[in-house]
């Protein structure tokens, strides 16, 4: 660099000298000008080679974002249909995701009352503390009722976590239960998932489901292994009381005392298969059934799953089943199996069709699952996405609950995020 800013000097000096008289004379007024010129620019070319060399080699460029200067981490920020953006913000920043629905629903349960209601607006909350520390929060506005005009605000989770690697994550508050696959891969908010609503055994509590969704306390997971067969694990163990309604959303409420409980989760993300998960979890608790404020009995639990799922961009084909076994202290044991199996295929892409059926076959007189009984549901309907913010769904129902006359259900649910 300095030699061509010298070369170029030297070649307008020359250009000046041959439009001058052929006999040299002093030095003029304009080549002492040109002269100190010449120097500043030497100068300046030797203080900025010092810079480049006194630089280390992995510093960022200049035209690079401040957060990246920084060093600062991405906070993973939640997408539709499973994926994931990176957005860099600096320590303790608050990066804030809102979801929320519009639905219109008619059933025969309500005869001649077809309601449009707002569902819930969920505020996803997460911020980086620092390299290995990380917050999360996620708070529900739930509309009460048969499209009623109160709402309920409630905590879905408030988690402080470490993590060290990739082998090694520790999250300690509010979580959702890792059983299974479908109560990890979505959770409160209906946008993510492709149906306007969960399937039966993995509905929310307060929807009528049967399995513990929520616990306060630790959740640990990882790699297993840096192997090609991307074997995972989770583990958790938690405490809280739980309340659920009845499968048909009545208005019976039917509330647990709940002692501590644990669960253990493994699946695997083969390389080889993209878009393939194989898992299983098993989950063990003492529940409390209560009845005028006084347990009725005392009944350990043990919840077995096992899924196969596969899931891209065209296609997603979701299969999980469960055996639930309860053991009702000196009386006797129950068994309740369920399963559920969905698929769907993106025609386009803002159209996707999909089917789900569900099964489950609860005993009668099981203290936990008494309303439950035998229930089995369809669910076939189709996705338009607008955009990737906006998507509707329109939905035809069927749930059928031994003793009970079939519940047809017809709605539309318009999902959106910001």
């Amino acid at each position: 660099m300095r030699k061509t800013c010298v070369f170029l000097a030297f070649l307008f000096m020359g250009s000046l000298a041959g439009a001058q008289q052929p006999s040299p004379g002093p030095p003029t007024d304009a080549d002492a000008v040109l002269l100190k010129r010449i120097a500043e620019l030497e100068d300046r070319v030797q203080n900025l080679e010092k810079q480049l060399t006194a630089a280390p080699a992995n510093a960022p460029a200049a035209s690079q974002p401040q957060a990246a200067q920084l060093n600062e981490p991405s906070i993973p920020v939640p997408e539709p249909d499973g994926a994931a953006t990176h957005r860099h913000l600096g320590f303790g920043g608050l990066n804030v995701r809102v979801f929320g629905q519009a639905e219109y629903i008619a059933d025969d349960l309500h005869g001649d009352r077809p309601v449009l209601d707002i569902g819930n607006l969920t505020l996803l909350m997460t911020s980086q503390l620092s390299d290995h520390l990380s917050a999360l929060g996620e708070v529900a506005f739930d509309e009460g009722g048969y499209g009623g005009p109160d709402f309920t605000v409630s905590v879905e989770r408030l988690l402080l976590q470490y993590q060290q690697n990739d082998y090694f994550k520790i999250g300690a508050g509010r979580y959702f239960t890792s059983i299974g696959y479908y109560n990890t891969a979505f959770e409160n908010a209906d946008w993510a998932q492709t149906t306007m609503r969960r399937p039966i055994i993995v509905e929310f509590m307060d929807q009528g489901g049967p399995l513990p969704t929520q616990r306060n306390g630790l959740t640990a997971s990882g790699r297993l292994s840096s192997s090609t067969l991307g074997l995972h694990y989770i583990a958790e163990i938690g405490t809280g009381d739980m309340q659920r309604t009845d499968i048909l959303q009545l208005g019976y409420e039917f509330p647990y005392q709940a002692r501590t409980a644990y669960n253990l989760a493994l699946f695997v993300r083969p390389e080889r298969f993209r878009g393939l998960q194989v898992g299983g979890s098993y989950y063990h608790d003492t529940v409390l059934p209560i009845s005028d404020g006084v347990p009725v009995a005392v009944v350990r639990q043990g919840i077995y799953s096992g899924y196969v799922v596969y899931n891209n961009s065209r296609w997603e084909w979701l299969n999980e089943s469960y055996w639930i076994h309860h053991q009702v202290v000196g009386f006797r044991d129950y068994n309740t199996p369920a399963f559920y199996t969905q698929i769907s295929r993106r025609m386009t892409s803002a159209i996707r069709p999909y089917f789900r059926y569900t099964w489950i076959n609860a005993s009668g007189s099981n203290p936990v699952f008494g309303d439950v009984s035998r229930a089995s549901g369809v669910e076939t309907g189709v996705r338009y996405n607008f955009s990737e913010w906006v998507g509707l769904k329109t939905e035809y129902d069927r749930l059928h609950v031994r003793d009970f006359t079939p519940v047809n259900v017809i709605g539309s649910q318009l999902a959106f995020t910001f």
